[in-house]
């Protein structure tokens, strides 16, 4: 025989006291005894033995201290032991009459509680920003407490182990701690981090969520570089001039996304990523991710600015020179230009007032650019440029 109990949904059982008293006899050949056990040990244990007899005093059984808490639902079981010897039957069939099997104890409502608005969070593409602690906890749960991250964070129970979810273990219906917020080192600097949501969450409770700053969130390249193009046309920039940007081996980077424009179009080859714009001038952006043979990626922001030729009021502010110290003193110079012109490239160690000097050669521009090492030494700065002879 068994008797269920379970609880509405949302609610939960917390029980601490069980017991039985009324007639429940038993024929000659029936059970001299019932072992009374439940489901929360699979019933494992005895709670009490309750002996046949048509008239039973009520009788206590003993719940475990832990373990009677935060139940959805929980079933008695009434197992017959040993037969009786021809006592405790009671009329001619041999059956009991009516007997009552009582429970003590609450019904709880699950609840969360840990709602909260975090300050803004801010960090540089490739590093976690600082992470942010909220206290959090449940009662009368029937599950484990689960904070769920939105894309670009992650969060913690530990402080040490980071990741999409982090989770608080119920016990006895309850579960708290402190849960660390971050954005995460691979969050993306164009992605949308103002007012999201972790979700607070455990099964048969209200949801309740810790939602970021309404502004200031932001992720910032770990390099910019500009660039302009004429409206309804395109232009190039050199890979090698991201990777140098982004401080990498040249050796050995590569590109792994140039992410999208708004106002134009992206392009890559094995050289170089073409932006080719539409017929609107403006401001425009888009994000290059990079990374090396060390595998740590950058991100390098690219700003464009798209515009219109045949108007004397617009002017780009593209630079088509990108600079590398290396680790001997050397200078690595890259240039990008027009395919197929000659250009001059010319340098100055001070622009107060400057003294402009061919550096070697003037050389024809190949579609891929190109690259110069200056070993010269000997000055604290120096300026380039490019000129058409």
């Amino acid at each position: 025989m068994t008797a269920t109990l379970t609880a509405a949904s949302g609610y939960v059982l917390n029980l601490n006291s069980a017991a039985f008293a009324g007639n429940w006899g038993s024929s000659s050949t029936g059970p001299a005894s019932f072992d009374v056990r439940s489901s929360v040990d699979n019933y494992a244990s005895s709670l009490g033995t309750i002996s046949s007899s048509a008239s039973i005093a009520y009788t206590s059984l003993t719940l475990p201290a832990s373990g009677y808490n935060g139940l959805s639902s929980i079933t008695f079981r009434f197992i017959g032991s040993a037969t009786a010897a021809g006592g405790g039957s009671t009329g001619s069939s041999g059956t009991g009459g009516p007997a009552n099997f009582y429970v003590g104890g609450s019904v709880g409502a699950s609840t969360i509680t840990g709602a909260a608005t975090a300050s803004a969070f801010t960090t540089t593409y490739g590093t976690a920003s600082t992470a942010q602690t909220f206290s959090v906890s449940g009662a009368n749960l029937i599950a484990n407490l689960t904070a769920t991250a939105p894309a670009g964070f992650e969060v913690s129970s530990d402080g040490t182990t980071y990741g999409a979810t982090a989770t608080f273990t119920q016990s006895g219906g309850t579960a708290s701690g402190s849960l660390r917020i971050r954005l995460a080192a691979t969050a993306t600097v164009s992605g949308s981090y103002n007012s999201q949501n972790v979700v607070l969450s455990s099964t048969g409770a209200s949801s309740v969520n810790i939602t970021t700053a309404s502004s200031g969130n932001s992720v910032t390249a770990n390099a910019t570089l500009a660039m302009s193009v004429h409206k309804n046309a395109a232009a190039d920039l050199l890979k090698a001039k991201v990777f140098v940007a982004a401080g990498l081996d040249l050796g050995s980077a590569v590109l792994d996304s140039a992410g999208s424009a708004t106002l134009g179009t992206l392009s890559a080859s094995d050289t170089k990523i073409t932006y080719t714009a539409g017929g609107t001038t403006g401001s425009d952006n888009f994000n290059c991710v990079v990374h090396d043979s060390g595998n740590v990626s950058k991100d390098v922001q690219v700003n464009v600015t798209v515009v219109d030729p045949n108007d004397p009021n617009q002017t780009g502010n593209g630079s088509n020179l990108a600079i590398r110290v290396l680790d001997g003193g050397e200078v690595r110079v890259i240039i990008a230009g027009t395919a197929d012109k000659t250009y001059h490239l010319q340098y100055t160690d001070s622009i107060s007032p400057p003294d402009w000097q061919n550096f070697g050669s003037a050389f024809t521009m190949p579609a891929s650019g190109i690259q110069t090492i200056d070993d010269s030494g000997g000055s604290t700065s120096r300026y380039y440029r490019t000129t058409l002879p």
